[in-house]
């Protein structure tokens, strides 16, 4: 058995790399485009419930705030202050929409608290992300 391959096994080939150098060029494309803000990100989550908008706004936080690893419940008002003009329920009390958001899991505190503050920081879990996951899938799923 030779080790050469056939003229049309070599195209077939090329192609296949054309082809991926192709998707690898879009894919590095889309990491100079702009991030989201969050009003994009929530309307395409359609967070149906103000603990929802909630979660959804710490998950933009972690992702789009790479520094931000835990956050106060200032954090989320002052970036659900942006959101204020759109369509999106947005909590009226957001320290007691966290609360609930800890109850159910999405959210826990944190043990980082910032030296001579009192204030509580909290941090996103596994399953308030999943959460948010789970809103993405049902979007692209309709």
């Amino acid at each position: 058995m030779s080790n050469s391959i056939t003229r049309k096994e070599f195209n077939q080939l090329r192609d296949r790399v054309e082809a991926l150098e192709d998707v690898l060029s879009k894919k590095s494309m889309n990491k100079f485009t702009k991030k989201q803000s969050i009003v994009e990100f929530l309307l395409e989550r359609k967070p149906k419930t103000t603990n929802e908008t909630v979660v959804c706004s710490v998950v933009y936080l972690s992702h789009y705030k790479k520094d931000m690893k835990n956050f106060e419940s200032e954090d989320v008002k002052n970036i659900l202050s942006g959101v204020k003009n759109s369509k999106i329920k947005i909590p009226v009390n957001i320290s007691d929409a966290i609360s609930q958001c800890v109850n159910k899991g999405w959210i826990m505190l944190s043990d980082n608290k910032e030296s001579g503050t009192k204030k509580r920081r909290y941090e996103l879990t596994q399953s308030g992300n999943e959460v948010v996951n789970q809103m993405s899938n049902e979007v692209t799923n309709q």
